[in-house]
């Protein structure tokens, strides 16, 4: 349990971000539906046209849209589908922050120290990243329904909680994919070795020292003459 509370600690800008990010782009793009998608059926469905040959351009980075007459189709491919992108840069941020930077950091050493193993540091950073992208989720799909409300509309709440839930899982995969990758992935390469030049120019360096530090260091001394 302290695991998981030190590692929200760790990334509670991110949650905050992150949500922020979710709530805006999701309510921004629900709330647009009702503003360029017309309010007769006929409008609607001309838009819904247009949007899907749109997405067979962009059918390489999501997945053909869902009824895109309809604030949740539309939402869905304009709002949710970018933002699972969004969260994946996350998690892979942030595994890579945690197996890497934090080791560097002195993080993990210390967290070892207390006696906790290391796979129990691992499930409860797991965990941690999972209650945050869950929340970073909850804040889209508010987003979501803030819209609708904004539109006069009403939405099925089963599916918004099943998208909501689908982000969160896709955001938990693709940080333990980071993480295991991270953790098989070998040590970093030690420095490359000085140029042929740069010796060169050391070796002159310390030679130069040594004749220097060979000479006598001789004061001239006085003295009184009868």
């Amino acid at each position: 349990m302290i695991g998981i509370v030190f590692g929200l600690r760790l990334g509670r800008w991110g949650v905050v971000g992150f949500s922020l990010a979710g709530l805006l782009l999701v309510f921004a793009q629900t709330a647009g539906f009702y503003q360029v998608a017309g309010t007769t059926p006929g409008a609607r469905a001309a838009f819904g046209s247009a949007m899907a040959t749109l997405a067979a351009q962009l059918v390489a980075l999501f997945p053909p849209p869902l009824r895109p007459d309809t604030a949740g189709g539309y939402a869905e491919f304009r709002g949710f589908h970018p933002l699972a992108v969004l969260f994946a840069v996350w998690a892979l941020a942030s595994a890579t922050g945690f197996a890497r930077g934090d080791e560097e950091r002195g993080v993990v050493e210390a967290a070892l120290a207390t006696g906790t193993s290391r796979i129990a540091l691992i499930a409860s950073r797991t965990v941690g990243f999972a209650l945050a992208v869950t929340v970073a989720s909850a804040a889209a799909a508010a987003g979501f329904l803030i819209g609708v409300a904004s539109g006069h509309e009403t939405a099925a709440v089963q599916g918004v909680v099943e998208e909501a839930a689908l982000l969160a899982v896709i955001g938990v995969a693709c940080y333990t994919l980071s993480l295991f990758v991270a953790q098989m992935a070998g040590p970093r390469l030690p420095p490359a070795p000085p140029s042929a030049p740069e010796r060169c120019r050391r070796a002159t360096a310390a030679g130069s020292e040594r004749s220097r530090g060979g000479h006598l260091n001789l004061r001239p001394t006085s003295g009184r003459h009868r």
